[in-house]
């Protein structure tokens, strides 16, 4: 019986590969830790959006030389896994005690969604049309990119709250 999912046997350079790019998450989130406090969690987080659509569009046209590629990849996953940590500091910041385990909740679960779509499109779609796969990632994330950057409010340098009440005033800093 053949198997039509056309599998193949992995080489030593692949398995180097998915090594570097897997390697790619801590300089990522290490880089998204100090960047954070200094420019804010939503320009943090839309500008790494947006090198990530960039990375993505790369691969459009970069799929021929395996270093290169590599490299994209790198990238990609590295800003990619900085966005999450930003997210996971933002989120509940944003919700007083009350509401935030419901508010991480519920972005985690769409988090979710998206990790359960990407199985298709990056297998499926990815076989099918290359540009067209990876234009999906890169327009979900200049849409992501836009989202953030019109995000409501700014946490950057100020404290949790404990009720909805004291979370819609102001912080003076004088408490």
């Amino acid at each position: 019986e053949n198997c039509a999912a056309e599998c193949k046997q992995l080489q030593t350079t692949d398995y180097m590969d998915l090594l570097w790019t897997t390697l790619a998450e801590f300089p990522g989130i290490f880089a998204t830790i100090f960047i954070i406090e200094k420019f804010g969690r939503k320009k943090t987080m839309a500008v790494q959006f947006v090198v990530y659509a960039i990375c993505a569009s790369f691969l459009i046209i970069c799929t021929e030389k395996r270093a290169y590629l590599t490299v994209m990849l790198f990238l990609a996953r590295g800003i990619i896994a900085g966005v999450f940590q930003a997210a996971y500091v933002y989120t509940p910041e944003v919700y007083p005690t009350s509401l935030r385990a419901v508010g991480v909740g519920s972005c985690s679960a769409m988090a979710r969604l998206g990790a359960m779509i990407t199985p298709y499109v990056a297998q499926v779609l990815l076989k099918t049309s290359i540009p067209f796969a990876t234009t999906i990632y890169a327009v979900s994330a200049i849409l992501a990119a836009i989202a953030c950057i019109i995000l409501p409010i700014e946490t950057q340098g100020k404290e949790l709250t404990d009720s909805v009440q004291q979370h819609g005033k102001v912080n003076t800093g004088t408490n």
